[in-house]
């Protein structure tokens, strides 16, 4: 669980844009999860930028990257973490059009009848574009962690001796971004 949460606070701390990380948890909470990382909330959520999201989904990503890169396999922790990953993608290809590979359409929600708008070809070029943000902003998350190991390391210790961490401690550890 260290390991994985320090996945997401190292990439919201070197990342650049990243909403960074306030506290860091590891004491299980009443829901079940094992651990959490806490950021604030946008001030202005609707001048948010495809950018901006795409770094969402890379922090998303950091913890399952994590626990790949440093323990060689993944658990299924992380499921959530890539619901809400491939939910961002989903929103910004066929919620928003923020894909440049698509025309600039959106898909409108009418609940069960959404796909009766799209043909095959559009599904398919719509779930191609998913994809494709998903493993770049995976790439990115896994280039960002290993180029930052040794502060992935210290926060793991740390995590581990402290339980939960707010900003001041994750201030100490803070270093320039790697790029």
């Amino acid at each position: 669980t260290a390991i994985h949460e320090a996945g997401h606070a190292v990439l919201g701390m070197v990342l650049p844009g990243a909403r960074r990380p306030e506290r860091i948890s590891l004491v299980q909470d009443m829901e079940g999860y094992l651990g959490y990382v806490l950021t604030a909330a946008r001030a202005r959520p609707y001048a948010t930028t495809s950018a901006e999201l795409r770094t969402d989904i890379c922090v998303g990503l950091g913890g399952i990257e994590a626990e790949r890169l440093f323990c060689g396999d993944a658990t299924i922790g992380a499921w959530q973490d890539l619901q809400n990953a491939t939910s961002i993608a989903r929103a910004m290809v066929a919620g928003h059009g923020l894909d440049e590979t698509l025309p600039p359409r959106v898909v409108l929600d009418d609940g069960d009848r959404v796909s009766e708008q799209l043909s095959e070809e559009r599904r398919a070029r719509i779930d191609q574009a998913i994809d494709r943000i998903l493993d770049e902003e995976r790439t990115r998350a896994r280039k960002y962690l290993s180029d930052n190991a040794h502060l992935h390391k210290a926060l793991v210790e740390l995590l581990l001796e402290k339980k939960v961490l707010d900003a001041t401690h994750l201030s100490s550890l803070h270093t320039p971004p790697s790029t």
